[in-house]
């Protein structure tokens, strides 16, 4: 996914700490990844995801992005 709107405030939520923000599809995983497989990658240590699990959006690196690919496949 590409973000096409920065991070806002939350409509659903009155907690004003809560932000979400707009995205658009980049490109469909053939197979899911689960993170129990990412963290198997050393190309993957440092994914922010593997520190906050319950991250809902992060960049990624030319490189983890290839491996994701990658490890997508069925």
């Amino acid at each position: 996914m590409k973000v096409t709107r920065e991070a806002y405030p939350d409509p659903t939520s009155a907690d004003q700490q809560w932000l979400t923000c707009d995205f658009t599809p980049v490109q469909t995983l053939l197979k899911p990844v689960p993170l129990s497989e990412l963290r198997k990658h050393a190309e993957l240590a440092e994914l922010p995801l593997l520190r906050q699990p319950r991250l809902a959006v992060m960049s990624l690196t030319p490189t983890e992005y290839e491996t994701i690919l990658t490890l997508s496949q069925p």
